[in-house]
């Protein structure tokens, strides 16, 4: 019977690794991910020595590891509460810590694309960070010291989907419970971002257990959180989570698409508003010209305050208003696009950054559009005050400083905004820079004057309008009249600088002289 031949042994592989440079060791360990570089320390001594090398090396040069953010091969590792807990421990101290899983789109250059889509990773880095490994974390708190440094935790779509098989025999039974995130505000004192986007699970009363607010008090705010930014799109909140993080000092609120945010809002003021028409121009973005900023610790100068960024793109708001500036400064952004049911819109313009309402198609009422259109009406359209051609050209009698802080305004397809004649001039808007008024189907006539920072101007897709008066705006590139059905009787564009203007028509006249664009016609 004839018998196998006997295979040689295989070759003797060291364990050790070779004697590399600092930033060879954190290519090689930053492939492997976050939470398998811990373990490595077990193999032998050597490799002891160089995962301590790499974390010294990361140190020194505040590299942070490609696996903590999602860029790395699509097979990963489990998470479970014990090598979590491990890794925090390893990185300590740690300014971010990420939790959340990978993106289902793959960054992995092996993984083939198919055509201008990527193909979906089958099991995601982070396998879906559970609850039960998030509420472990925060029941291990002090023992980390992650409190003593963390600024940003980020834990987006935890819990949002299913673990694998894995996993989930791994998990275990803890539950997590409102009460668990009250030890970001006790032991975590220089924590400023919390992101829980995509949280489902994340309600009212983990917001109340967060800020220390008591939700049968009426959502009455203890004391100021020291949180600066609190995302939590795509969850269960309502209108009371953000009044109670407006009034605790959150100056970044983002609540984007939570379907539980109805109805009206509200929400007062935490830092003294001046009263309309009697601010100074914030010409070049100075914030403390108006009287804001802090002195700083070190040299007693002012500081700019931050402003205020309220998000609340695609919730169900029938009415939304504010009624003045934060408590880190007296300017807010304010985002509600794409926010169907918007009706009512009550904000004082004197506290007004930025205002997005793009794709309310329902917005018809309130302060900041009656402001709009005063500031337009106090201009003398006597034949008195002609300027360009036959287009009337503002007095002096319009509002000054109406909108002293406004740099963008998006009236994106608003059909039902009240807007017939919109005169925009530097006394009301003297630092405007960006103007969006596309689909606003009432809109007859537009006359930019004098407006030193504009930089762009849409009236495209307005089918009514007749009279587009242009001049005075040095810094304006780009002036976008394309609209086929608008009738357009009266047109007079000059760019100072040059630029460029959509939806020319045959009929008009168009000459440059020395650098300066002209368009002319009616």
């Amino acid at each position: 019977m004839p018998t196998a031949p006997l295979l040689p042994p295989p070759p003797h592989v060291p364990l050790d690794l070779p004697d590399l440079p600092s930033d060879v060791l954190l290519l090689i360990f930053d492939r492997l991910g976050w939470l398998e570089v811990p373990r490595l320390r077990r193999v032998s001594a050597a490799w002891r020595d160089a995962v301590e090398a790499f974390r010294l090396t990361q140190t020194a040069v505040r590299v942070c590891p490609a696996g903590r953010w999602g860029d790395v091969p699509p097979v990963g590792p489990c998470v479970t509460s014990r090598r979590l807990l491990e890794g925090v421990r390893f990185y300590s101290p740690l300014l971010t810590l990420s939790l959340g899983p990978r993106q289902p789109l793959t960054k992995d250059p092996a993984v083939p694309t198919l055509g201008k889509r990527r193909r979906r990773s089958r099991r995601p880095t982070m396998c879906n960070s559970s609850t039960s490994v998030l509420a472990e974390l925060l029941r291990s708190w002090p023992t980390t010291r992650l409190g003593d440094t963390l600024v940003e935790l980020n834990l987006t779509a935890i819990g949002a989907a299913a673990p694998c098989a894995a996993h989930a025999a791994a998990l275990g039974g803890t539950t997590l419970r409102p009460r668990d995130f009250s030890v970001l505000r006790t032991g975590c004192t220089r924590l400023r971002v919390l992101c829980v986007a995509r949280c489902r699970w994340w309600s009212n009363a983990y917001v109340a257990s967060l800020l220390g607010v008591a939700p049968e008090d009426a959502w009455a705010v203890a004391s100021a959180s020291h949180l600066d930014a609190l995302l939590m799109a795509d969850t269960s909140v309502t209108v009371a989570a953000v009044t109670a993080a407006r009034s605790a000092g959150v100056r970044v609120i983002d609540a984007s698409r939570c379907s539980k945010v109805g109805g009206d809002l509200f929400l007062s003021e935490t830092w003294p508003a001046p009263p309309i028409g009697a601010g100074a121009v914030v010409a070049g973005g100075d914030v403390s010209s108006l009287g804001g900023g802090v002195a700083s610790r070190r040299d007693g100068r002012r500081r700019p305050l931050a402003r205020a960024i309220l998000k609340l793109c695609g919730t169900r708001l029938s009415a939304f208003g504010v009624s003045g500036g934060h408590r880190t400064g007296r300017y807010v952004d304010l985002n509600t696009s794409k926010c169907k049911l918007l009706v009512h819109v009550d904000v004082n313009p004197a506290s007004v950054w930025s205002a997005s309402f793009s794709d309310c198609r329902r917005l018809a009422a309130g302060t900041l559009l009656s402001h709009l259109w005063s500031a337009g009406s106090r201009v003398a359209l006597e034949d008195g005050g002609v300027g360009a051609g036959a287009f009337p050209r503002p007095e002096a009698t319009a509002t000054v400083g109406l909108f002293p802080a406004l740099r963008c305004l998006t009236l994106w397809r608003c059909s039902a905004a009240p807007l017939d004649r919109l005169v925009c001039c530097g006394g009301a808007l003297p630092s405007l820079q960006r103007l969006v008024v596309h689909g606003v189907e009432g809109l007859t006539g537009l006359v930019l004057d004098d407006l030193p920072a504009l930089e762009l101007a849409d009236a495209s897709g307005c089918p009514a309008m007749e009279v587009v008066s242009v001049a005075g705006c040095p810094a304006l590139r780009r002036v976008d009249l394309r609209c086929k059905r608008a009738p357009l009787e009266r047109v007079s564009v000059i760019l100072r600088g040059g630029g460029q203007v959509l939806g020319l028509r045959p009929s008009w006249c168009v000459w440059s002289d020395s650098s300066v664009l002209h368009v002319r016609h009616g």
